[in-house]
């Protein structure tokens, strides 16, 4: 016959050296929950990282597509889209 598990409480003893191991025992369980929770967000944390690098690399690669075509345009083309810079570097503070 299995007994309820209040009726097993109202048995043990209830001295220090018991509460103790309760206590550590509940302690030990909610250790493990931290750790795989802490885990859990570490990994999603490594993927977006991984991610925001490869977003990172393609603009780079991109401006400087953009920069060595920039080069390419006669100068008095430049100097009308010198403006289109100015305010394209004070609208991203650059």
């Amino acid at each position: 016959m299995v007994k309820d598990p209040t009726q097993m409480e109202m048995f043990e003893t209830n001295d220090e050296i018991t509460r103790l191991k309760k206590e550590l025992t509940f302690l030990r369980q909610k250790c493990d929950q931290l750790k795989k929770g802490m885990a859990s967000k570490y990994n999603l944390l490594a993927k977006l990282c991984l991610f925001l690098q490869e977003e990172n690399s393609r603009l780079k690669h991109r401006i400087d597509e953009l920069e060595k075509n920039l080069q390419l345009i006669p100068s008095s083309e430049q100097e009308e889209d010198d403006y289109l810079k100015k305010l394209f570097e004070e609208a991203y503070n650059l």
